[in-house]
């Protein structure tokens, strides 16, 4: 058996450092791959906190509630103060809807899943207080969020705005 020398050792070191450097890279694409996963599910998690949060605030508060009914339907009748109730609800909104956006874009949130939660935008789009409101609040908001905003607009959903037609328990087509 023919002895290995010091350049043999350091031949079969080098081949253990890159057989370790391959195992080590594998692993860390692995981890990034669950960790993106991990953020993905958070960021749809918050999205979806943050709406339902905004909708039991207003259903926990009657006052609200209707005056956020009103502004849906007939906003040219809020009293002043009602206006800026409704002004900060509207802020609230449109900022949750502003983070989803900005989720989205940076690729954070799925498109099956930001489908959802832009459809809902036409709710507040649909609001007869809303464009008044969106003419002098928008420049508060991302060019994202105004294009968004300025698509739905334009191009209002034809499924019925539901604080106009409350739901029935029947499928809407």
């Amino acid at each position: 058996m023919p002895e290995m020398t010091i350049q043999d050792l350091g031949s079969i070191g080098e081949l253990i450092a890159a057989i370790a450097t391959v195992i080590t890279l594998v692993y860390l694409a692995f981890q990034i791959n669950q960790n993106t996963r991990a953020v993905k599910a958070s960021v749809l998690e918050q999205s979806g906190t943050r709406s339902m949060d905004l909708a039991k605030f207003v259903a926990n508060d009657p006052e609200l509630s209707r005056i956020v009914t009103t502004a849906m339907t007939h906003g040219a009748e809020l009293k002043e103060d009602e206006k800026l109730r409704l002004h900060l609800v509207f802020m609230a909104a449109m900022r949750s809807y502003e983070l989803t956006v900005a989720h989205k874009t940076a690729k954070y949130l799925d498109q099956r899943y930001y489908s959802g939660f832009g459809s809902n935008l036409g709710v507040w789009v649909g609001a007869s207080y809303f464009s008044p409101w969106w003419e002098s609040a928008h420049m508060n908001f991302s060019t994202e969020l105004q294009d968004l905003v300025k698509e739905e607009m334009e191009n209002p959903p034809d499924k019925p705005n539901f604080f106009i037609a409350p739901p029935t328990g029947k499928p809407v087509d």
